[in-house]
């Protein structure tokens, strides 16, 4: 199966002292753009060393490689010192969560507001 190319979309915000990055995730985060998913959440993490929010809402399937990027973002971000958050899960992402038992893993938001008030 062939890599899906594209590029991550992400913004910046000062929150005081630290900055937070938000990076929206496509439609499918699965074995066809695991690769390449990580290896730019990896790029971002650690040239930015930023808080992440990793916004969800758009996800509509996820898979165990899926997940495991997510998992690779957490402990990368961890290393730093830096927090991560997951914003706005779409049901079938929830649904995973709770199978896995990751959702008392994550830090999960309803809102990228959310996430920012808990970084102050």
């Amino acid at each position: 199966m062939a890599e899906a190319s594209f590029n991550l979309n992400y913004t910046q915000e000062k929150l005081g002292e630290d900055v937070l990055t938000a990076i929206t995730l496509p439609n499918n985060v699965n074995a066809a753009n695991a690769t390449t998913i990580r290896a730019q959440l990896n790029e971002i993490i650690e040239s930015n060393k930023t808080h992440i929010a990793l916004g969800l809402s758009d996800v509509k399937f996820m898979d165990s490689m899926g997940l495991s990027v997510l998992i690779s973002s957490l402990r990368a971000c961890r290393t730093l010192e830096k927090r991560l958050g997951l914003i706005g899960m779409s049901k079938q992402v929830q649904l995973l969560f709770s199978i896995t038992g990751m959702e008392s893993v994550f830090e999960i938001y309803s809102s990228l507001e959310d996430f920012k008030t808990s970084l102050q």
